[in-house]
């Protein structure tokens, strides 16, 4: 058997590489790596930059220390797979994380009538804040995202103008005034909007990068990063408005011109009607036409409550249903029909 010297040499780059960025992520320095290793900084210096070896025992302490599986490095024919799924699994975790906390949760806590409703409830005017909550969602309805085009900032305008309803103290009386500032609010907020969707742009690039290390940590620290950009967007000029003491708010509320005040309360109650106009326009048909009909009816009879409004509503979607069903029923089980679902259904009676 003849034996020849092996004249390979292990390449100390990509692990010091390893060890570096896992020292970075901890928060270490190298000052402090090379006192808990016992080497001098500069050592360590050429351990992660030049691809200097340590010793045995300091290259024991390293990748323990930072939990560095070593195999990679040293079998990477056999590891590829596995470190190509350990970066796809990174991928797939912050995409799905990136899904849940922008998409869900704004969706939810940031509707007017949700936001309004807390902020009434937590400042004990629960009633004007469920009814500006409700006007500003029936404009909301109308508002979308549509190609580049971002829909006003529903979330800050409702936030905001809540804020101000509360510190004007005029009750009721004020929701009109409160709407027509919360539109122009709502278009200034997408300024915010837009800010902090371009920083998100850049966290996200950053991200991609650590998924393609592997680095969980840091893809969850950028995620909770860009998670509270988000939160601060709302955040900070509500703090802002918060620091204006409420008479002074009240005081610019009553010196403002009776004209100005009815213009904005005639205002926002065309705004409202508006939104809800492009809602119809948008779910109209054939079949929907006469429910919009009987409930506007039905809205203007005062002794009808909201409650009473709503049994109705669910008594007529529950017969339609019922009725739609009869129909799909009768022409699976004979050709025969007058097309009327419910003179078929009494003929059957």
């Amino acid at each position: 058997m003849k034996i020849e010297r092996d004249e390979r040499r292990f390449d100390f780059h990509d692990i010091g590489l390893a060890i570096k960025r896992a020292c970075e992520a901890s928060g270490m320095t190298q000052e402090q790596l090379a006192y808990i290793v016992d080497r001098a900084p500069r050592t360590i210096m050429y351990n992660e930059n030049d691809g200097q070896h340590p010793s045995l025992n300091t290259f024991y302490q390293m990748v323990t220390m930072f939990d560095i599986s070593v195999d990679q490095y040293f079998y990477p024919s056999k590891n590829r797979g596995s470190e190509c799924r350990k970066r796809i699994d990174a991928m797939a975790v912050r995409r799905m994380k990136a899904y849940f906390f922008t998409t869900k949760n704004r969706k939810n806590i940031g509707q007017p009538l949700v936001a309004c409703t807390l902020i009434g409830l937590v400042t004990g005017n629960l009633t004007i804040g469920i009814i500006l909550g409700g006007s500003l969602q029936m404009i909301a309805l109308g508002w979308a995202n549509i190609g580049a085009a971002v829909a006003p900032d529903a979330a800050l305008a409702s936030v905001a103008s809540t804020i101000i309803l509360v510190q004007g103290g005029q009750g009721q009386k004020g929701i009109g005034t409160a709407i027509g500032i919360a539109i122009p609010l709502a278009v200034a907020g997408l300024f915010l909007t837009m800010l902090v969707r371009t920083i998100s742009v850049a966290i996200v690039h950053i991200m991609d990068r650590k998924a393609e290390e592997a680095n969980w940590r840091a893809i969850d620290r950028w995620q909770m990063i860009a998670v509270a950009l988000q939160g601060l967007r709302i955040a900070i000029p509500a703090a802002l408005l918060l620091a204006i003491p409420a008479s002074v708010v009240r005081a610019g509320l009553n010196a403002m011109p009776a004209w100005l005040n009815e213009g904005m309360t005639i205002g926002g109650g065309m705004v409202v009607a508006v939104g809800y106009a492009m809602v119809i326009n948008m779910m109209a048909s054939r079949e929907v036409w006469p429910f919009f009909i009987i409930g506007f009816c039905l809205a203007a009879v005062k002794e009808l409550t909201l409650i009473a409004l709503g049994g109705i509503g669910i008594s007529l979607a529950i017969m339609y249903l019922a009725l739609e069903g009869s129909k799909g029923g009768n022409n699976n089980n004979s050709n025969s029909g007058s097309g009327d679902p419910l003179g078929d259904i009494l003929d059957d009676y």
